[in-house]
């Protein structure tokens, strides 16, 4: 059976190109727990061409700062 009779308000998206760079938002807010698990899962993907956008929608800083440090990413730019 067809997945669009399953699911007929749902959209069929091609996988991106090999080589595209796919986008990631994140909001946040006081959930630091929350955020590292997303963090988790981002990194545990195997496509590896991606770019997290991290929006701190009010939160704490110092926690949002911290997960970032602590991911070991070095090319982070982060905008407050």
């Amino acid at each position: 059976m067809r997945s669009n009779l399953l699911f007929p308000y749902s959209r069929q998206f091609d996988a991106p190109p090999r080589n595209g760079r796919v986008a990631i938002i994140t909001r946040t807010k006081n959930r630091p727990l929350l955020l590292a698990r997303a963090f988790a899962s981002m990194l545990e993907q195997q496509y590896v061409n991606w770019h997290l956008y991290l929006v701190n929608d009010g939160g704490d800083p110092a926690a949002v700062d911290a997960l970032v440090a602590a991911s070991g990413y070095v090319d982070v730019e982060l905008d407050l």
